[in-house]
């Protein structure tokens, strides 16, 4: 007899595989990353297919066949769509689920991750304040290293080292000089004071440059290729 699993997740990744079937990567509630094969649903009028589009917060039916798991229906909990209206707001989105493809391993349950995740997107979602979704992306991308176990020493200065993992006075090989709003943005992040940031008035290239400097961080200790200005629109 076939056991059907009921899960909640974000939609992020598909691909057609041809006029007719879907195959969805989600990040779920309860089975961590997974794939699943949507048979039918471009044609389908009973489903809803903008519950399978990237970005959507759903209720999944599943069922496993063999390895695979197979969706049986697929119901659209959040479009998020003031997201979807801002070009801005979809491409730091995209790039949390650029992250979340490359970072989780299949199958691992990570409800801190997921519920970061599913906050987050709520509240790109409702800001209308262009400096505060870029501080919450760097925000995100800080929790995504300290998941990965990439955290790095803090102490009272202004230099940054990538490849010795430290930040303070000391003047390392490869250290990066900051400038004080950058050293406010990693002090205050690092030291979880996150709602006294958003209550400044920060730049957005000094919230970019602390986004890149953690990006670098992530690439150069996991060999990974993160960058986000392949999803952000930048201004010329």
């Amino acid at each position: 007899m076939t056991e059907f699993i009921k899960v909640e997740g974000i939609v992020i990744k598909k691909k057609d595989i041809n006029d007719s079937d879907r195959l969805l990567t989600v990040f779920t509630n309860s089975l961590g990353k997974q794939t699943v094969i949507y048979k039918g649903i471009k044609k389908s009028k009973k489903r809803d297919k903008t519950a399978s589009d990237v970005l959507s917060y759903s209720k999944f039916i599943l069922y496993k066949k063999g390895e695979n798991y197979i969706g049986s229906s697929i119901d659209l909990i959040e479009n998020f769509e003031n997201i979807k209206k801002n070009i801005e707001k979809i491409g730091i989105s995209l790039y949390i689920c650029f992250i979340l493809v490359e970072v989780l391993k299949f199958g691992e349950r990570n409800s801190k991750l997921y519920d970061l995740t599913l906050n987050s997107l709520k509240y790109i979602n409702k800001e209308t304040e262009k400096s505060k979704y870029f501080l919450l992306l760097v925000y995100y991308l800080y929790k995504i290293l300290v998941e990965e176990g990439l955290n790095f020493n803090v102490e009272e200065g202004k230099y940054f080292s990538i490849k010795e993992a430290y930040f303070g006075k000391k003047l390392k090989e490869d250290s990066i000089l900051l400038n004080d709003f950058q050293v406010s943005i990693i002090q205050k992040i690092y030291f979880g004071k996150v709602k006294e940031l958003l209550k400044e008035k920060l730049r957005i290239e000094d919230i970019k440059s602390v986004l890149e400097l953690f990006e670098n961080y992530f690439n150069y200790h996991l060999e990974e290729s993160l960058n986000f200005k392949r999803y952000i629109w930048e201004e010329k």
